[in-house]
Formats: C-alpha cells, sequence, structure tokens
C-alpha cells in the first residue's frame, strides 16, 4: 500500500479514485480555510477548499478509505481554537484524520512554533468535535524544543 501526498490539483483525487489505486492519500492542508490556505499555500487559489474536501469526500465514499489532512501549526497563524473548531466543521461527516505537525522553525521564514499548550488545545478542540488526530513527533532538530508524542482517539 503506498501513500501519495498531495496539496491538491482539481480533479487529480478524482483520477486516483477513478483508477481504483489502493493507496494512502494525505492531503497538506495547513489551514481551516480558503484565504489562510491561500496565504499559505497560493497555489491553492487555482483549487478552492470546498472543491478539494469536495473531491476527498468522493475519494471516502468510492474508496471507502479514510483521508489523512497533514496540518503544520504555525504560532498565531492558524493555531488558534477557532482555526481548530473552522477545522472540525470543514471535516465534519466523512472519514478523516488530522496529523498536526508542529512547526519545526529555521531561519529563512519568520513563522514560529506554537506553545505546547496550543498544540494541546487544537487537538483537543479536534477531538471534542469528533475528529481523529495525531501529533507528529519532532525529529531531527539541533534546538532543544518540546517532543510532541503522536497520540490519536
Amino acid at each position: 500500500m503506498s501513500i501519495v501526498s498531495i496539496v491538491g490539483f482539481p480533479g487529480r483525487i478524482r483520477r486516483l479514485y477513478e483508477e481504483y489505486m489502493l493507496i494512502t492519500l494525505a492531503v497538506s492542508l495547513h489551514a481551516c480555510n480558503q484565504g489562510l490556505r491561500f496565504q499559505l499555500i497560493p497555489s491553492a487559489e487555482k483549487y478552492p477548499l470546498e472543491d478539494l474536501l469536495g473531491e476527498c469526500r468522493d475519494y471516502v465514499n468510492i474508496t471507502g478509505r479514510r483521508v489523512t489532512f497533514e496540518y503544520i501549526l504555525l504560532a498565531e497563524v492558524n493555531d488558534r481554537p477557532e482555526h481548530a473548531v473552522e477545522l472540525a466543521q470543514e471535516l465534519r461527516g466523512f472519514q478523516t484524520h488530522v496529523n498536526l505537525i508542529p512547526y519545526n522553525p529555521i531561519s529563512e521564514v519568520d513563522y514560529q512554533r506554537p506553545s505546547r499548550q496550543r498544540v494541546e488545545g487544537f487537538t483537543q478542540q479536534l477531538k471534542d468535535k469528533g475528529i481523529a488526530v495525531s501529533v507528529r513527533y519532532t525529529r531531527g532538530q539541533t534546538q532543544a524544543l518540546p517532543v510532541y508524542q503522536t497520540e490519536s482517539i
């Protein structure tokens, strides 16, 4: 079984299920709404979130397989409680899993890693709304940053 990780291009998910490919689909989402997604992923302008999620719902309905959504948590950008609530609303009603990835800072980009409390709060908000969620382990860092253990519901 292969994993296919995509940002999302119109019709590509449809092509995967039309060709009956037995894969695990991982979608790089990183945002709970179109405006924020476009800010983080400029190519998202060509593929509205509503359309992307519609194709993901079709994928689940046709293949019976869940979709994993990758979501990098960026401090004060997409990690607020209201973002978690909005994300849960968008993912309600079909089989999904959210893989939260606390951002690993690099010198070339100004984004920051959210605090452990923000990560735990975001995770709990999703769980409270019935969304399967895990937090990816932190690996390969040279700085002493908090380590998050993977946990699923």
